[in-house]
């Protein structure tokens, strides 16, 4: 469909040159002329700084005001602002699951609604009747979008999805399997920034993505059926093992600022649950004795499990 929208806009837009076409889009058209204009999900409150205006913020307030549609009488109090926040930002900021979440209020409270987010595709279930089939569960939006990808970018979607945090390209080249070639991969990362399945974010001279959470989760689903999420997880861990090692090898020289700016971007996941699975494989700062205490490596690793809980340990 984006190809025959993309040639009817050109053709309107040779045709009649003081036409202005405005759409609305997963993905850019790729015309002459075109201006994309990136819309974010809502921003997301810091539940942990109360005094920021939690109950003034643009997420909140979605939910605030579809919660009072779907519970008369609910609003926002000094006893549930928080409560409300912390479901706001577990959804990412995204409208739709959002205003799924609030119609939950129905049968729920704002903390019953928190408690069951870990499965949120089975808990925001219950959309308007009226919108369009995909926007009446987020299973079936996500659905959607990834129907919508070529196997290719579904294949390295479902691969990322193993990084907890943001990732650089050279991560990705050698978490994802040899079936891409590099500059496929490049490629379909590409492909993936457009359709808004990953966030590109410039840090300094360095390009970096991540993916939001609910995406990810949809992703490690798909990476797990597959039965190929055992492999990525070790791919990964092996990857970050190295550079560390690198680090720690090279840590006392020109480069130490360096080292610690890239190590300190991002979430390291270092796998220490895989690694308590496998412990003749060392980890840097789950071994005894890491490379921190021989070297002064300042390393921060975060473990994240299968059910999305993050665990952080200095090392």
């Amino acid at each position: 469909m984006v190809d025959a929208v993309a040639t009817l806009a050109e053709n309107v837009l040779q045709g009649c040159p003081e036409v202005r076409i405005l759409t609305t889009s997963r993905e850019p058209l790729g015309i002459g002329g075109e201006a994309v204009l990136q819309i974010s999900p809502l921003p997301v409150p810091n539940p942990d700084h109360p005094a920021s205006g939690l109950a003034h913020n643009d997420a909140v307030t979605l939910f605030a005001e579809c919660g009072s549609v779907a519970a008369p009488g609910f609003v926002l109090t000094d006893d549930n602002t928080v409560t409300v926040a912390r479901i706001c930002r577990r959804l990412d900021g995204l409208p739709l699951p959002i205003e799924l979440a609030a119609a939950r209020l129905r049968a729920m409270s704002p903390e019953q609604i928190l408690a069951r987010l870990t499965d949120r595709y089975a808990l925001l279930t219950r959309g308007n009747r009226s919108a369009p089939s995909r926007q009446q569960t987020l299973r079936m939006c996500i659905d959607w979008s990834y129907d919508l990808c070529t196997p290719m970018e579904q294949k390295v979607w479902a691969q990322l999805s193993v990084f907890a945090g943001g990732f650089e390209l050279d991560a990705a080249e050698e978490v994802c399997d040899a079936d891409p070639a590099a500059d496929e991969l490049l490629d379909t990362v590409t492909f993936l920034v457009d359709k808004s399945i990953l966030t590109r974010e410039a840090v300094g001279a360095t390009v970096r993505f991540r993916m939001l959470e609910i995406l990810r989760d949809y992703g490690r689903e798909k990476a797990q059926e597959a039965g190929e999420y055992p492999d990525l997880r070790r791919r990964h861990r092996e990857y970050y093992e190295r550079l560390a090692l690198e680090a720690e090898a090279d840590w006392i020289s020109s480069r130490q600022l360096e080292w610690i700016t890239g190590l300190g971007r991002g979430s390291r996941i270092c796998g220490r649950r895989w690694s308590s699975v496998r412990p003749t494989i060392p980890t840097p700062g789950f071994g005894s004795p890491p490379p921190s205490s021989r070297s002064g490596f300042p390393g921060v690793c975060s473990a994240r499990d299968g059910t999305g809980s993050t665990a952080s340990s200095p090392t």
